[in-house]
């Protein structure tokens, strides 16, 4: 780029700028979210970035601690497993682009923050099996631990 000023009817120029170049930065993802999904499991996604060739995601056990990468992906979701149950994690992420063999890369999404927890038990039943017994099942599959309360006189046995 080079400026110009007219001077009667010629335009005097000056010397050519210094050449800079721009890479285009991913949009930062949006629509963060984190759930558990499993006992030892967290769930992370979010809304794809124009243009974006992949998304790295990090990962904390506190909001304000120090973040390290868990995974790099291509999908809007990621799948975390082998976490500690009922720990908080918090989750950050950022898009990227590969330009040649360079990866340009967004600023971080928001934190989201999750806790693994065990999935509620469905289908629980409880039948009598004898006058002080109680047999219970959860949808064919073992119950892991199962608290029943009984009221006698306003007051809970366990």
């Amino acid at each position: 780029m080079r400026a110009y000023r007219t001077v009667g009817s010629t335009k005097v120029y000056s010397n050519y700028s210094t050449i800079v170049t721009a890479k285009p930065i991913p949009a930062v993802p949006s629509s963060v979210k984190a759930a558990s999904s499993s006992y030892n499991s967290i769930k992370t996604s979010w809304a794809a970035v124009s243009g974006a060739s992949g998304y790295e995601i990090y990962r904390s056990t506190s909001s304000t601690g120090t973040y390290s990468k868990v995974g790099t992906t291509t999908s809007t979701s990621f799948m975390n497993s082998g976490l500690t149950t009922n720990q908080s994690y918090y989750y950050k992420m950022r898009a990227y682009r590969t330009v040649g063999s360079t990866k340009v890369y967004s600023n971080y999404s928001a934190i989201v923050t999750a806790k693994p927890i065990p999935a509620v038990p469905s289908s629980v039943k409880a039948a009598s099996s004898s006058y002080n017994s109680i047999k219970t099942s959860c949808g064919g599959k073992r119950c892991i631990r199962v608290w029943i309360y009984r009221s006698i006189k306003h007051r809970y046995v366990f």
